[in-house]
């Protein structure tokens, strides 16, 4: 996870709302017998208790060694809801998210980000494919009972069936089902990323002054990028393009492209090609740049936390992968994308 930086970290499109009937099967139609029993009833309660509950809470967010204190405030609404995501600590910066789109305030550096995609949500594991098609790659299973910011919770492990993908170990508010804390696990068990909700509160509304920029960032971000994209024609798995200049020659089992972007800074020189390829749980980002635009020393490998990217060089570009997965993966991944035939 990353706080405003697009080019790093992109996160997998969600569905906007879900109909009253929907809403009624998950918080009232779904037996607790049911819930206590079954992981996938209760990892399919958490996707929607995301987008159907107003919710404000502060979490933590740590990783290589590293953490930082975050504050979300989120309104349900019929048009996907409104987001507010600030850092307590650390560089100040807020993200917005509505139907219009995503806004970045970067305090620090005077600028504001704006990426005009559809909206997605601002918290870790979020899926674009039915828990059951996920099952494909994963499995799922119930570790008992914990507790989180005093709340109960069930904790679900959701480990993947080979080597070349990550796990997590969710714990899910017993009431509500949110997600109350997020584990990223490599093979060995190992946390390598870890976001957790330290006070959460679910007001009955939420006023439109709470879901703006703080005015002291908002009058900082002087300089905006604009970054825009596009959904592929069809989305399609291996090789397939869905109208990308290029492609993964190879790719982990069930992994299929989600997305294609042409991202400008708004500044002289060209743009670069960004395909984001899912499993319906973990995401793979592809960057190409031309190589004369691209950081120097930009190739080899880079982690923080559960975040690799491995950069080498094609044909005059810059290829980057970015992605919560194996290094081995990653590099693999980034060695076979390939200019489309």
């Amino acid at each position: 996870m990353s706080v405003c930086a697009p080019a790093v970290v992109t996160r997998s499109e969600h569905r906007l709302w879900a109909q009253l009937g929907l809403w009624l099967l998950v918080f009232f139609g779904v037996p607790p017998e049911v819930l206590a029993h079954d992981p996938v009833a209760l990892l399919e309660r958490m996707a929607e208790s995301s987008h159907l509950l107003n919710y404000d809470g502060i979490f933590v967010y740590r990783r290589a060694g590293a953490s930082d204190s975050m504050r979300i405030i989120h309104r349900a609404s019929a048009d996907g809801g409104t987001e507010r995501l600030m850092t307590l600590s650390g560089e100040s910066r807020e993200i917005v998210r509505d139907a219009e789109g995503t806004r970045c305030f970067l305090a620090d550096s005077g600028e504001m980000v704006l990426l005009r995609s559809a909206p997605r949500p601002l918290m870790p594991t979020e899926i674009t494919r039915p828990w059951a098609q996920i099952g494909e790659f994963y499995t799922f299973n119930l570790e008992g009972t914990d507790r989180v910011a005093g709340r109960s919770a069930r904790v679900v492990a959701i480990s993947p069936r080979t080597a070349d993908r990550y796990g997590y170990r969710l714990w899910l508010d017993v009431e509500s089902g949110l997600l109350l804390r997020s584990d990223l696990v490599n093979g060995e068990g190992i946390v390598l990323e870890q976001v957790e909700f330290l006070s959460l509160e679910f007001p009955e509304r939420i006023p439109d002054e709470l879901l703006r920029p703080a005015p002291a960032v908002a009058a900082d971000a002087g300089t905006v990028q604009s970054l825009t994209d596009r959904q592929p024609d069809k989305p399609s798995g291996g090789a397939k393009s869905g109208g990308a200049s290029w492609r993964a020659a190879w790719l982990p089992a069930g992994f299929k492209l989600e997305h294609v972007q042409r991202l400008s800074h708004g500044k002289p020189g060209p743009a670069f090609e960004h395909l984001a390829y899912s499993d319906g749980l973990t995401v793979l980002s592809v960057f190409v740049e031309a190589s004369g635009h691209a950081p120097e020393g930009a190739t080899g490998f880079s982690v923080l936390g559960a975040a690799v990217s491995f950069s080498t060089e094609n044909d005059g570009h810059t290829i980057t992968v970015v992605g919560e997965a194996p290094p081995l993966t990653v590099r693999r991944v980034a060695e076979g994308i390939e200019r489309q035939p």
